[in-house]
């Protein structure tokens, strides 16, 4: 199974992991790995809000979603 999700954008996210669960028919172990950053010196915010939107939210929100989905079927990984 091949799902290409941008983890930048939380709202179209979570529903794709959602699909792909359901697609694949369960889950057992999830790796959520997501990652961006800028060399820059002077902390300007647009890069920074990049790379907020897919370290913390991105990571954040599909975690949640394997959370959710391992809790309901009693056992699993991440």
């Amino acid at each position: 199974f091949i799902q290409t999700i941008d983890v930048a954008d939380p709202e179209t996210a979570i529903p794709l992991l959602r699909e792909l669960i359901a697609r694949m028919g369960d889950v057992e172990l999830f790796v959520v790995n997501a990652g961006t950053g800028h060399l820059n010196d002077a902390l300007d915010w647009e890069p920074e809000r990049e790379t907020i939107a897919v370290n913390v939210a991105g990571f954040t929100a599909l975690t949640g979603v394997a959370v959710a989905h391992l809790t309901a079927r009693g056992s699993g990984h991440i």
